[in-house]
């Protein structure tokens, strides 16, 4: 049975959270691929690009990405927004795991804090759990953590300032 890997990673933007809840509500897909600077979308396809630096080198990867749901967490106790999404490589899937994950965007105080929480499965069966173990995870993080500051960088810029 393979073990799924997990993938966490959090920013704070200095934006109020109703307008950071607003912008990804109606726009998440378009946000993300600009965000990214990815050079296209392909018909009902959003393409983002991925990228990490892995011992000086700079990796990209074009992944497409799939916003799945989007819900909307009101209680007494509890005020959130989460977007779930997956995404995959656009061209080497064999090789490249599905990340499955939650963007979950949350109050902190009248700001916002960015919550990513994805798991995927290693591709390549034990050849790929043990390249996974070795580096993999490294570069899944860094993906999410530049992914994730391309993101709130983004949304300071369409979100004034308040």
């Amino acid at each position: 049975m393979a073990t799924k890997t997990q993938v966490r990673w959090q920013e704070r933007i200095d934006r109020p959270y109703q307008a950071v809840h607003d912008v990804l509500l109606a726009n998440s897909r378009q946000i993300f691929h600009e965000s990214t600077h990815a050079a296209e979308t392909r018909a009902g396809e959003n393409i983002v690009d991925l990228h990490t630096n892995i011992a000086g080198v700079e990796v990209h990867r074009e992944v497409l990405i799939d916003i799945l749901k989007q819900t909307e967490v009101e209680s007494e106790d509890e005020r959130r927004t989460i977007i779930d999404l997956e995404w995959k490589s656009a061209d080497a899937t064999y090789l490249f795991p599905t990340m499955k994950a939650q963007l979950h965007v949350l109050p902190v105080g009248e700001r916002a804090q960015l919550d990513f929480r994805g798991e995927y499965d290693p591709p390549m069966g034990v050849v790929g759990r043990a390249i996974d173990a070795a580096m993999g995870a490294k570069v899944a993080e860094s993906s999410v953590k530049h992914f994730l500051e391309e993101v709130v960088e983004h949304l300071r810029n369409v979100i004034p300032e308040k």
